[in-house]
């Protein structure tokens, strides 16, 4: 028989089932839900590009290589929102082995930025004991000529140093460091050589380190700090060599950046008068996208 005691416990024991029942109902409910939501976002997502990258993209914001398409696009669109300018830009990260170029390929005229190439030509035939660095020039010392022709872009002191390793020698050198766009008769090397050679110059594989340190050394400071010095971060260690001729104006630049160090090379020309305001405001900007290019 059952007895008092259980007759009152059985509607306990219901109401508790159907309690529980519920709280499973609710719980299920709730899961499903939330799958559904997920569902749905996960199919918008896909529904704007199917790609992996985009899902990434739309829970943690734009990838590296997002960022580096849309910075590229920026560079190429300050080349093409100056359509009266060639303008030729190398860049080479010392970590990689590819160059990036925008805008023209070809060889421009060089103006003064090949003066590194007669230095570094130079102090090759030092040290493989044909001059030194006391060695007299034009009434000065080799060292004196070289700092002129870098830090104060003395054509006079470039003409001397061509004329004492030969004009001919220099560019059968500059050939056989593998610059083979260079024309030492019309002074023309493309944006993607000048920015290997910088590379191999700042690697100390042209010449030894004493040499390498004293050729940087007067990069720094020089008598032009307007082109691509004024794009970069406050405190940034680097070695540049300007050049303007005609309506040429360029700059090279060897950068150690907060990621990488890397070569920048800018040559500008146009059929016009050098806009100087105009031309400094392209380096410029120019400069700082490749500043953040460079520091993803």
């Amino acid at each position: 028989m059952i007895n008092d005691y259980e007759l009152k416990r059985s509607p306990q024991k219901k109401k508790k089932k159907r309690f529980l029942l519920f709280l499973f109902k609710i719980v299920v409910l709730v899961f499903l839900l939330a799958g559904l939501f997920l569902f749905m976002q996960m199919f918008d997502l896909f529904k704007i590009k199917t790609s992996y990258s985009s899902v990434v993209s739309h829970f943690y914001g734009p990838t590296t290589e997002e960022k580096k398409a849309v910075l590229s696009s920026d560079i190429q669109s300050i080349i093409d929102n100056n359509p009266g300018l060639e303008i030729g830009v190398a860049i080479k990260s010392f970590d990689s082995e590819d160059v990036q170029t925008f805008g023209v390929t070809e060889p421009f005229v060089a103006a003064s930025t090949t003066k590194l190439i007669t230095a570094v030509s130079y102090l090759h035939q030092v040290e493989l004991g044909k001059y030194s660095l006391d060695t007299q020039i034009g009434g000065y010392s080799a060292t004196w000529q070289l700092k002129q022709m870098i830090n104060q872009s003395n054509n006079n002191s470039w003409e001397l140093l061509n004329e004492k390793v030969g004009y001919s020698n220099v560019g059968k050198y500059a050939n056989q460091i593998g610059l083979s766009s260079f024309d030492i008769e019309a002074n023309t090397i493309s944006a993607t050589d000048q920015a290997l050679f910088l590379e191999k110059l700042y690697k100390e594989e042209l010449i030894n380190h004493d040499n390498t340190a004293l050729i940087l050394s007067f990069a720094q400071k020089t008598n032009n700090e307007k082109l691509i010095p004024p794009g970069l971060p406050i405190g940034t260690v680097f070695y540049h060599k300007y050049g303007n001729l005609d309506n040429n104006l360029h700059d090279i630049a060897i950068i150690e950046g907060s990621k990488r160090t890397f070569s920048l090379v800018i040559f500008t020309n146009s059929d016009k008068p050098i806009d100087t305001i105009s031309r400094e405001k392209i380096f410029y900007e120019l400069t700082q996208k490749i500043i953040e290019l460079e520091n993803l």
